[in-house]
């Protein structure tokens, strides 16, 4: 399965600016159990680099990460 989505802020089409990062919640099963959250935010040491955080959880609830940078 794949799942496609494109989001728009609200106040940023208006011109109001948005937030300055993106957090997605991954959830699954019956249960909505949050299996992934995502945050992505601009790099504030390297310029035109997003810093990519992933947290996942297992079904036993313990939460593992992991970071990397992506150049715009």
């Amino acid at each position: 399965m794949k799942l496609y989505a494109t989001t728009t802020s609200e106040r940023a089409t208006s011109g109001q600016g948005g937030n300055q990062f993106l957090k997605i919640m991954i959830q699954a099963g019956k249960d909505r159990r949050h299996i992934a959250k995502l945050y992505i935010t601009e790099s504030q040491t390297k310029p035109d680099q997003y810093l990519i955080i992933i947290d996942k959880t297992n079904k036993q609830g313990d939460t593992t990460g992991e970071s990397f940078l992506i150049e715009a």
